[in-house]
């Protein structure tokens, strides 16, 4: 799959707003106020998405959607930025998204643990830290 990587835009909402499960205007925001990048295909749709910050000494993943091999992709970004500035990544996810975990497993990530509930339902604390790159470069 030819797939290009870029920084996200405000006209990037619609179509990530379906990955992620959020309206186009919550997506707008998150796309002002962290860093954000997105996945886009030979067809021009959105495949990937993913969205970070850094505070509280960690790199902190927001948004993250898209099967593994895009996420390897989309996750250099927040990578090659945490290890610049020596920090670990970590990231919430439902504890019920099986899928999603083993993709975050399949790119370096590692259980650190139960997170907080949302909505009542229980998550995962994922935590990366590692000198190597999502795709072993």
């Amino acid at each position: 799959m030819a797939l290009s990587i870029r920084e996200a835009r405000e006209a990037d909402a619609a179509g990530v707003a379906e990955l992620v499960r959020l309206s186009p205007d919550a997506v707008r925001t998150v796309i002002h106020a962290r860093t954000a990048m997105v996945a886009i295909d030979q067809e021009t749709a959105h495949v990937g998405f993913v969205a970070f910050d850094a505070f509280d000494g960690a790199v902190h993943i927001t948004q993250l959607a898209g099967p593994t091999a895009v996420l390897r992709r989309l996750l250099r970004s927040p990578m090659e930025f945490a290890l610049a500035e020596g920090l670990p990544i970590e990231t919430l996810t439902r504890e019920d998204a099986a899928a999603h975990i083993e993709s975050l497993h399949a790119c370096g990530f590692t259980d650190a643990g139960a997170g907080p509930q949302f909505d009542g339902a229980p998550t995962r604390r994922l935590r990366w830290s590692s000198d190597e790159l999502a795709d072993g470069e």
